[in-house]
């Protein structure tokens, strides 16, 4: 018999996550279900916070002993204190054989800034283009079925993942899962948002993929307000270091701030070079310390490919600030976005 999720109580996201966590702490498995309720949009920011049908009973007698610590109904009334406010990096996750690798990414990312991990899965796409009441039900049977499928893989996604988590000393209570249905990049951010997430780390896009269909992670980057780390999926490897960092950016006296961001999070010992466009004229650059690994460089000087400067000088991470603003297609050409988004030799993180 297939196991079932079952929902227990739809409530605000910080309410759920708060009880998931204590369901989580006594071995029981609870995900987040960001999607809609019955097909009706989710006006009043609600999730589900669901458990396996078999752990029905011991997740509400979890709950009765929180009532009576805290002296109130935990279903209707949490005191906010208890909320974790730790940050948190979103991974969003098709289940295919990369999704492993970033989650063990993620996991190494965490434990150096001692961050939360959620894992997305958006198990429904919804076809806009079309609508009538036959096309509607359809469109909800489709659901339900992709739904309950996608708990299925979210549950053999989760043991694998809390098996490595335990082999490398990571906290499982730090590892959150949620599911959405919907459209991918509106879910994502969404979601991002909903939790307050920090980053959203992804990989690259295919590279089969036609280069004018923009994908996932291109659209991602767009539209999210919050930093996006794309990662290579040939070359990743949770423990690698990051030791050469470029920087593009309009405003360079914010690479000061975002060398200190990076040491923090990757190492104490990075190296960078900043790559300025035409914009910014030479005198008009900011005296940098003096103990500040820096390497400035006009792109305009560049006499090769982009792509091919970043692998000679063996690139470790590449930074963009603000993609939105059309920077990469200003300095360097829109091919270029192209490009970054499907190579897999480094590690890109697009900042906002």
């Amino acid at each position: 018999m297939k196991k079932q999720f079952v929902t227990i109580a739809e409530l605000g996201y910080d309410h759920a996550h708060y009880l998931k966590n204590e369901l989580q702490i006594e071995n029981i498995t609870a995900i987040i279900d960001f999607s809609v309720s019955d097909g009706v949009p989710n006006e009043m920011n609600k999730v589900k916070l669901q458990v396996q049908d078999e752990n029905v009973k011991d997740a509400i007698i979890i709950l009765f002993m929180i009532s009576e610590q805290q002296g109130q109904n935990p279903l209707k009334e949490i005191n906010t204190s208890n909320y974790n406010d730790t940050p948190l990096i979103l991974i969003p996750v098709d289940f295919e054989d990369h999704s492993l690798a970033l989650g063990k990414y993620a996991i190494t990312l965490a434990k150096k800034i001692s961050a939360n991990i959620k894992f997305l899965h958006v198990y429904y796409n919804s076809n806009e283009a079309y609508s009538g009441a036959s096309y509607e039900d359809y469109q909800q049977t489709v659901q339900v079925q992709e739904e309950h499928k996608a708990k299925l893989k979210m549950l053999a996604f989760s043991e694998t993942i809390h098996n490595y988590a335990n082999s490398v000393n990571f906290p499982s209570k730090s590892i959150h899962f949620g599911l959405s249905g919907g459209n991918v990049i509106d879910q994502i951010c969404n979601v991002a948002d909903k939790c307050s997430a920090k980053m959203i780390l992804l990989g690259p896009e295919d590279i089969t993929d036609d280069d004018y269909q923009i994908g996932v992670v291109r659209k991602t980057v767009l539209k999210s307000n919050i930093p996006v780390l794309s990662l290579p999926l040939k070359k990743i490897d949770p423990a690698s270091s990051i030791d050469k960092v470029i920087y593009f950016t309009d405003d360079v006296n914010k690479v000061v701030a975002y060398q200190k961001a990076i040491a923090m999070i990757f190492s104490k010992s990075v190296s960078c070079t900043l790559l300025y466009s035409n914009n910014i004229k030479a005198e008009d650059l900011p005296e940098f310390d003096i103990n500040f690994n820096l390497e400035i460089i006009p792109a305009d000087t560049l006499t090769m490919n982009i792509i091919d400067y970043l692998n000679t000088s063996a690139t470790s991470l590449l930074v963009f600030d603000n993609p939105k603003t059309g920077l990469i297609e200003r300095i360097f050409g829109n091919d270029l976005f192209k490009e970054l988004m499907k190579q897999e030799e480094f590690p890109v993180l697009f900042l906002k």
